[in-house]
Formats: structure tokens, sequence, C-alpha cells
């Protein structure tokens, strides 16, 4: 996994060169529509034990506004398909309907980016081994957009994931990962 995200960085400062085209491209109103993929890993912090996945995820966004030397979006992710693995392999899906991004323009057409959210899952067993079958997830990440006006932009990035059911359930210990991931996104004013 990390392999693939070297590889994929490699990939995006090698093609970043060129003409300006991020803020011509994030301007107020722009919309996006986009997929990404990847793995996370279990961290400490949360219930021990392995509770690696991977994840599938579509997205839509849109720029709010353009203030500070970059844009601010509002966005939508849905979590389509989740795959856990823990004592068993547990399937989920789930969305959030809260993604805040800060885009910061850079002289060229990689974007690096800040990010926050927060959503819900609801999983084809207990997630972790017994605690509920739904849950609520808080993430904040790290990535790099390579813009491209007109054609798919690629992105990469790493995000911090807290997976509980927020004492819903009698017992709450929550998962903490890392989650790598990669992807595309069309942009439209």
């Amino acid at each position: 996994m990390v392999t693939l995200v070297i590889l994929m960085a490699a990939i995006l400062l090698t093609l970043a060169s060129g003409p300006l085209g991020a803020q011509d491209v994030l301007t107020k109103g722009s919309q996006e529509l986009g997929f990404y993929t990847g793995g996370g890993i279990s961290i400490p912090g949360g219930i021990p034990g392995s509770h690696d996945y991977w994840m599938l995820a579509g997205r839509w966004s849109r720029v709010m506004a353009e203030f500070g030397g970059g844009a601010f979006e509002y966005g939508v992710e849905v979590y389509p398909a989740m795959v856990v693995k823990q004592s068993n392999t547990v399937f989920a899906g789930g969305g959030s309907p809260l993604q805040l991004r800060y885009n910061f323009f850079t002289k060229n057409k990689v974007v690096p980016y800040l990010e926050i959210g927060a959503g819900m899952l609801g999983s084809s067993s207990q997630l972790p081994e017994n605690t509920y079958r739904f849950n609520f997830i808080d993430q904040g990440s790290l990535g790099v957009q390579w813009v491209r006006n007109g054609r798919p932009s690629f992105q990469t990035g790493v995000r911090y994931q807290h997976i509980s059911n927020a004492g819903l359930g009698m017992h709450n210990p929550g998962i903490n990962s890392m989650f790598l991931f990669g992807g595309f996104s069309w942009w439209k004013k």
C-alpha cells in the first residue's frame, strides 16, 4: 500500500509542471464529481487488534468561496463498499454529508488540501466485535490533487479515521486508522 502511494505521488509530481490551471478550475461555483479508493490500517488509540480495511468512495463537492490564497469546498461522500478484516470479514457502507476542504493555491497544477468530515456507516455484523452494527465516522485528511482544466484531476492523500458507535451500544471502543487513498475527479464550472 505504501509503495502504491509513493508511486502515485511520484507520478503526480512528474506531471505537475506546466501552465497554471488550478486557480482557473477551483473558482466559486465550480463542482467536482469523483471517486477514490484505498486501504486503511489500524493505529493505536482504539480497540486492540487488526481492523484493516479497503474502501471505495464517491464524491461530489462545490467550491463555496475563494479566500486566503485558496478555495473552500463543501462536499458529500458515499461509501458503497467497505470491507473490514477483523476476526470475521465485515462488509459496510454509508456516507458523509459533511466534508469541508480547503485547497491551497500554488504556482503550478498541484494543489495541497486539508479536509475534515463526519458521516455514518452501517455494517453486515458488529464493527468492531461485540459492539454495534451502526457507527459514526469522523475524519481528517491531508492530500494533494493535480488539477487539470477540462480533463480528469488526480488526487492522493492520507486520512485519519475514527469509527465508533458514539455510545449507542453498551461497549464503544472505536477503531482508529490511517487510510491511504488515490482517485480521480472531474470539474465543471
